[in-house]
């Protein structure tokens, strides 16, 4: 399976507050940024306490590829552009990124807050990415980068271009959708990535303030007819895949326990083929982490790269949609954040041919949670000489 693609910055420019015009509130925000601004290059965790033990990390061995995960890091749309927490949680990826050699990044959306950005907002690529995300381990390796529903506020295809304008290479965001395959560098196993655009299946929500009656109100069910391109090109991409790993990763959560809760559409429509095709699913929205396991389906939600934690409440639509308590494997919200004292975090994915590790980091680095290994989804000779020739047709970036 090939990158796919099916669609299609006045220059930097410095926003100087006006003091006076500010409120208290802002202005406190203002001071505690500057303050964390000028402690980036000095600033360690090491030796923060932690009342959870912390998994040690396993260095990339030879013949696997390993990759993070990062949901709703963007960031704030006033000086300095950027959270605390997010600052701290990409030093922590950093540092995970370059214990792994992880070989690239999957932004699951919502990376520009609160409403995207425009043409002319070249200065938030720069202050709410590039200057964030700035540890070598991050800035050597592509990101894999799709919307949430707070770019669609914004110009979505601004986010897009950038594309062609980053720098050094590494944003890459061809279309709403697209897709990805990997190979190893011993070529012992493959992954294929597809990224989808939850907000063209699942519709958005008008309300962009998460502080105003309706925000985290569910979304209604949306009909396949509704975007019925992106519907075939998921199912026929996942129908092509010959992978041993089949990930698609999308902003809207399939299952969430936190305040936005489970998507409906996807439910309906996402999840059979995730299902049918073997493949897990990846995602962020709400901002917290948890793992569901269903039926050897994995659902990764890693929504906690700007800030912790959204409450996790038991709401009427959560009841409904939400499968059984048992498949809900780990947790952290607002109600027992204190526990992992997490002010942020992302994911790590480490595969080999004989399974996928999964482990969710808090925003220092340290491991929160491991899930049940993946296991591949075939092994050699399942599907006898058609897989293994299928297979070797694909072209495929060969990772080293």
């Amino acid at each position: 399976m090939t990158d796919q693609s099916n669609q299609n910055h006045k220059r930097d420019r410095r926003i100087i507050p006006v003091i006076s015009m500010m409120s208290r509130g802002r202005l406190c925000f203002l001071i505690v940024m500057l303050m964390a601004s000028s402690a980036v290059a000095s600033s360690s965790d090491t030796n923060d306490p932690l009342s959870v033990p912390s998994a040690p990390l396993d260095q990339r061995p030879s013949g696997s590829i390993n990759f993070c995960a990062i949901g709703d890091w963007g960031g704030w749309e006033w000086f300095p552009y950027f959270t605390y927490a997010q600052h701290e949680t990409a030093i922590g990826m950093g540092r995970v990124a370059e214990t792994l050699n992880s070989q690239f990044v999957v932004a699951l959306g919502d990376n520009f807050y609160h409403s995207g950005v425009d043409k002319g907002d070249s200065y938030r690529f720069k202050r709410t990415f590039e200057d964030v995300y700035s540890p070598a381990s991050l800035t050597k390796i592509p990101w894999y980068v799709i919307g949430g529903n707070h770019d669609h506020y914004g110009n979505i295809t601004a986010q897009i271009a950038y594309s062609q304008d980053n720098p050094d290479g590494r944003w890459v965001f061809p279309s709403l959708y697209h897709s990805h395959s990997f190979a190893a560098p011993d070529g012992s196993f493959t992954i294929d990535l597809i990224l989808i655009d939850t907000v063209d299946l699942c519709g958005n929500n008008e309300i962009q303030d998460e502080h105003a009656e309706g925000y985290f109100d569910p979304l209604p069910l949306k009909e396949k007819s509704d975007a019925r391109e992106q519907w075939k090109w998921i199912e026929d991409q996942m129908k092509a895949s010959t992978a041993d790993y089949l990930l698609v990763g999308g902003h809207f959560p399939v299952y969430s326990a936190c305040s936005h809760g489970p998507t409906e559409t996807l439910i309906r429509h996402l999840k059979p083929l995730l299902q049918q095709y073997n493949a897990h699913y990846l995602s962020g929205h709400d901002h917290c982490m948890m793992h569901y396991e269903e039926e050897d389906v994995h659902f990764v939600l890693s929504g906690m790269g700007d800030e912790c934690c959204y409450e996790a409440p038991s709401r009427e639509h959560h009841l409904a949609l939400n499968p059984e308590p048992s498949a809900l494997k780990w947790l952290i919200s607002k109600e027992n954040k204190d526990l992992y004292q997490a002010i942020g975090g992302f994911t790590s994915f480490q595969a080999t041919s004989q399974e996928m590790k999964i482990q969710y980091h808090d925003h220092r680095g340290n491991v929160l949670f491991t899930a049940d290994p993946v296991p591949p989804r075939m092994k050699s000779g399942d599907k006898g000489d058609t897989f293994d020739q299928a297979r070797q047709q694909e072209p495929q970036e060969v990772l080293a």
